[in-house]
C-alpha cells in the first residue's frame, strides 16, 4: 500500500518498492497555537515598527547634521568678510 503517490509506487517479486522521493514527508505542517501565533504576531509588528521608526530618527538626525554643517559654513564665511 502507497499512501502518498499511487503513480511512483510498484510492485516487484511481491514486495512493495517505493522510491526514496515518494518515502521522504513531502510536507512538514506544524500546527501552532493561538498563543504563539499571538506572540510571533506581536513580535514581528514590534520589530516593523521599530525599524521604522529608527529610519524616521536617522533621517531627522541627518538633516539636523546637515543644517548645522551649513550653519557652520554660513558663520566662517560672515567671519572671513568681518576680518578682512
Amino acid at each position: 500500500m502507497c499512501l502518498r503517490n499511487e503513480a511512483t509506487c510498484t510492485v516487484t517479486n511481491g514486495a512493495l518498492y517505493m522510491p526514496a522521493i515518494a518515502q521522504q514527508k513531502t510536507s512538514s505542517t506544524t500546527v501552532m497555537s493561538l498563543g504563539v501565533r499571538t506572540t510571533a504576531f506581536v513580535a514581528t509588528a514590534g520589530s516593523g515598527v521599530a525599524i521604522l521608526v529608527s529610519l524616521v530618527v536617522i533621517g531627522n538626525l541627518f538633516m539636523e547634521v546637515n543644517d548645522m554643517y551649513k550653519e557652520a559654513l554660513a558663520d566662517m564665511d560672515e567671519f572671513k568678510v568681518l576680518s578682512n
